[in-house]
């Protein structure tokens, strides 16, 4: 595990009542920066290394990522990948290869936890409430149905 260097919350903090989940969408096109961005965090994953992600841009002040929400990779009519969310980085801490990102050098860092909560096929995603949103968003009007339906796969895993 990285050092926690300039966390902005950690593991033990308050949990936000307003989220829980968080959610981002991953092209299947080669060329767009989510998709680019996926594939480095596969690779940061195969050398056990932490995965890392955008929070949404601060003029969702009320709806950010909170330690212990849900981290949410949308794969449009496939599935979604759960993470938990470990900490929250200040944007000094984002990733060198961020840097091409313009208009999201003010962003904090979600870091995630090393091994995936669950997967959901796309059809129970969209019955527990989920959407496939333009860029990271948290989903608290919505984070009852998908907590739920998280968490009961948790269950069925044994976890």
């Amino acid at each position: 595990m990285e050092p926690s260097v300039g966390v902005v919350s950690s593991a033990g903090d308050e949990l936000n009542d307003k989220c829980g989940v968080c959610i981002t969408p991953i092209s299947n096109n080669e060329k767009n920066k989510s998709f680019r961005d996926w594939q480095e965090q596969q690779q940061r994953q195969q050398q056990q290394q932490q995965l890392m992600w955008d929070c949404p841009g601060p003029q969702a002040k009320s709806t950010q990522p909170c330690v212990g929400d849900y981290f949410l990779f949308s794969f449009h009519k496939k599935h979604v990948i759960v993470y938990s969310i470990a900490a929250i980085r200040p944007p000094e801490q984002r990733l060198a290869s961020w840097a091409a990102n313009v208009g999201q050098l003010d962003r904090n860092v979600v870091v995630l936890e090393s091994g995936e909560c669950c997967r959901m096929q796309w059809a129970d995603y969209m019955l527990a409430g989920g959407y496939h949103p333009q860029g990271t968003q948290c989903a608290a009007a919505r984070r009852g149905g998908l907590v739920e339906a998280i968490q009961a796969l948790q269950r069925g895993m044994g976890r």
